[in-house]
């Protein structure tokens, strides 16, 4: 058995990420990473068989690919964020109808937001349209950075400009915000395990939502993150108290995107050793 450098939170193009899963995997064996999980948003992508491909390059490289997707929520309790991260076990893949049809209808709201942001920037002068943004993305879902890049292909935007664009039109209060309307945490969980996946509370310090732990935990969350480039160590000390009462795993990850956004360094973020055995057992990693 090998010793197990574990990144379980990264993303690519198949999501908001600007960096293509084979640069990413090459980064990852660069940095001694061999256990990891593109973790890309509201997609199914790396569940099914449209994946296979990478998973033969992760295995020429001798790194072992998690299948995953990070699930965007709202804990209509406490009206907060909150994503969890499901991870697949090795094997073969499953995913309920449910958590289907909670993925598709995000695809669609988020998308419908999409056509309002573009509307919204069409009007200030930026000359974009819907459906040439839709071509550009890989899995039919637009984000942020699609749009955005769409803008920088008119050679209106900059890569330097890029994050205060974003500050200046997408912010909460700006003109091109629109709120989106996210499936209840609880609902989104107990389709995760009624699929056979591994639940985990990403960034809870970054979303600020500690106080729905110990609800998650009584619903069958089995981790929450706990090396994340947003946590301060006082984050970390507070996610150890709710591991330790409430027995979930301790998680990590780098939440890498590449250029485009916030993001930790590959190699800098892992899950802690002292839980990589756990882990190891849980996905049936060899």
């Amino acid at each position: 058995m090998f010793e197990s450098q574990m990144d379980l939170h990264l993303h690519s193009i198949y999501s908001d990420g600007s960096d293509s899963p084979e640069h990413v995997m090459r980064i990852l064996k660069d940095k001694s990473i061999n256990v990891f999980a593109f973790a890309d948003h509201d997609t199914d992508f790396w569940i099914g068989e449209c994946s296979l491909q990478y998973q033969n390059l992760s295995e020429q490289l001798g790194l072992k690919l998690i299948r995953a997707v990070e699930l965007s929520t709202r804990d209509y309790y406490t009206s907060k964020k909150a994503h969890l991260l499901a991870y697949w076990p090795e094997g073969e893949s499953f995913i309920s109808e449910n958590l289907r049809n909670i993925i598709d209808k995000t695809v669609q709201m988020r998308n419908e937001i999409a056509g309002r942001q573009i509307d919204c920037l069409s009007a200030l002068g930026f000359g974009i349209d819907y459906q040439t943004v839709l071509q550009s993305t890989l899995t039919g879902q637009i984000f942020k950075r699609h749009i955005m890049e769409a803008i920088r292909n008119t050679g209106r935007l900059s890569l330097a400009e890029y994050r205060q664009f974003h500050r200046e039109h997408f912010a909460k209060g700006k003109a091109c915000y629109f709120p989106k309307n996210y499936p209840d945490t609880s609902e989104v969980l107990k389709a995760i395990v009624d699929s056979g996946a591994i639940p985990v509370l990403a960034h809870p310090g970054h979303n600020d939502n500690y106080e729905i732990i110990p609800r998650l935990a009584e619903q069958g969350l089995l981790g929450v993150e706990y090396n994340h480039p947003t946590h301060s160590d006082e984050d970390k000390i507070i996610i150890s108290r709710f591991s330790f009462s409430h027995n979930l795993l301790l998680s990590g990850g780098s939440d890498y995107h590449g250029k485009y956004y916030r993001s930790g360094v590959i190699g800098e973020f892992v899950v802690p050793s002292i839980f990589a055995e756990k882990w190891k057992d849980l996905l049936k990693v060899e």
